[in-house]
């Protein structure tokens, strides 16, 4: 087993259910101290303390769309101590463009894109000063590809992409890494909660790929971590085919995904 992550400091929002709280034990195992942040006192606290056994963790309950909470986490943790933040915490409304609320639109960009924003911009000149760090950033194959009903979660995650993108090409020739990761389906409670109201267009595409657990998506991310890698799709090998088709092929893409929606576009 790999030693990378030992002895590392790790922040992490979203960090209380689904590929949050796998990536947490993951870490845990492999070494790493960990800061797990989420807005859900209870299931973080008892995470927290599962992992406490293993490893020194320190758990926050916190809103990163609230960008001052965000700026105070100074006075709770040592922020020169991090190596690495993971860019979890992430929200989805599924439903047609037409049967989302104003509310939705703007918590999706809240949390899906501001509150990656505003972690970063705590954590980023720190890392810069300190002369070395990653940050990895957990958008979705929905913020590289326009899906039936996503219009909100995956404008959002188009907003993490492209602010990704233009970072990461800021932060070229320096010590500090940036990494992208764009996942299919994970089997989660969030997945759950979307499957409950999904579309029937969105349905029919997502049933092309399979869900990963959480666990098979954490390891997928660690490694893309540890490699340094700029962009990892964290999917089974045809959500994989299916996003690089996309890209080499768009029209034709965009063609076939039509196909596919247009007998539910009623």
């Amino acid at each position: 087993m790999s030693n990378y992550f030992q002895g590392k400091t790790v922040l992490i929002t979203g960090a209380s259910s689904g590929i949050g709280a796998a990536l947490c034990r993951a870490l845990a195992q492999k070494g790493a101290n960990l800061i797990l942040i989420a807005r859900q006192a209870a299931p973080l606290e008892a995470l927290a303390n599962e992992l406490q056994e293993i490893t020194q963790t320190q758990a926050i309950s916190l809103d990163i769309s609230d960008e001052l909470a965000v700026n105070q986490l100074a006075n709770n943790i040592n922020l020169n101590a991090i190596d690495i933040l993971i860019n979890n915490a992430g929200i989805a409304h599924c439903a047609r463009f037409e049967g989302l609320y104003q509310t939705d639109f703007r918590s999706m960009i809240d949390v899906n894109y501001l509150g990656q924003v505003w972690m970063t911009r705590l954590l980023l000149p720190i890392m810069k000063e300190n002369g070395e760090g990653q940050i990895i950033n957990i958008a979705s194959m929905a913020g590289v590809l326009g899906l039936a009903g996503y219009t909100g979660y995956g404008a959002s995650k188009y907003a993490l992409v492209g602010f990704t993108e233009a970072l990461r090409n800021e932060l070229s020739g320096s010590n500090v890494s940036l990494t992208l990761i764009l996942p299919s389906d994970v089997d989660t409670p969030q997945l759950e909660r979307e499957e409950a109201g999904k579309p029937a267009a969105t349905q029919a595409l997502s049933g092309k790929v399979k869900p990963l657990s959480a666990k098979q998506a954490a390891a997928q991310i660690l490694l893309a971590i540890e490699k340094r890698r700029r962009e990892a799709v964290v999917s089974p090998l045809s959500g994989r085919i299916l996003l690089r088709l996309c890209r080499l092929f768009p029209g034709i893409s965009k063609t076939i995904l039509d196909a596919i929606t247009r007998p539910h576009n009623k």
